[in-house]
């Protein structure tokens, strides 16, 4: 109906055509066929290309592979480090950076998260129906349904 298009539409307005970017490479790490380069270019090409400005790349790691972190700082990937043998680490990095993130702005943009971890699931769905973003998932084949619902 004609309300439910307008509400959409100015819903998608509000969202500035910017991106930020964070990825849980523990859960989604660069898959074998693909060098981190190749990887990362896709994604820019797929979510970069029309017209998105982006303002974040985030990619969380342990921080144990030296040729990773070399490669993404050479690509402008910004690393955070998980703490070694502490449980939930990475993720705990990751909902920080994402939260952190979303309270500093002014206006809603488009977040996509690489991972198929639901424990992001919560954090998703605020930054979806709380602050209005628009949330995209990049996900394994593990990932469940409860994360996979709270995307846009």
């Amino acid at each position: 109906d004609k309300l439910a298009t307008d509400f959409v539409s100015k819903q998608e307005n509000q969202c500035e055509n910017e991106i930020a970017i964070f990825w849980d490479i523990e859960n989604c790490p660069v898959p074998k066929t693909l060098t981190t380069s190749d990887f990362v270019k896709r994604i820019r090409e797929k979510f970069c290309s029309f017209g998105w400005k982006e303002t974040e790349f985030i990619a969380i790691n342990d921080g144990q592979n030296e040729k990773l972190n070399n490669e993404l700082h050479e690509l402008r990937v910004e690393t955070s480090l998980s703490v070694i043998g502490r449980k939930n680490s990475a993720d705990d990095v990751m909902k920080d950076k994402m939260n952190c993130f979303v309270e500093k702005r002014s206006k809603p943009c488009t977040l996509l998260l690489i991972s198929g971890d639901v424990d992001f699931s919560r954090d998703l769905a605020k930054f979806r129906y709380t602050y209005k973003y628009k949330t995209i998932l990049m996900h394994n084949k593990q990932a469940k349904e409860t994360l996979k619902s709270v995307v846009a």
